[in-house]
């Protein structure tokens, strides 16, 4: 779950899921961009050894990111 919970006024956020099977090839899930105060769950449509969220500000203003990650082995 990926969660912009910059306070009213800051920037929006857009972040994805990336996918690799050795640590080295990654794979890329579209971008999804959040607003302030809103949240989206990051689904995977592929299941690979190693999973991470790659995000970044839209814009230059300044955003806090909450990001909750549940994997099993």
């Amino acid at each position: 779950l990926v969660n912009n919970s910059a306070p009213a006024g800051l920037g929006e956020v857009w972040a994805k899921l990336q996918l690799s099977p050795d640590g080295t090839t990654w794979f890329e899930d579209e971008a999804v961009t959040l607003s302030v105060s809103t949240a989206y769950a990051m689904v995977p449509g592929k299941f690979l050894k190693y999973a991470r969220v790659y995000y970044g500000a839209v814009g230059t203003t300044a955003v806090t990111l909450s990001i909750y990650f549940q994997g099993q082995s």
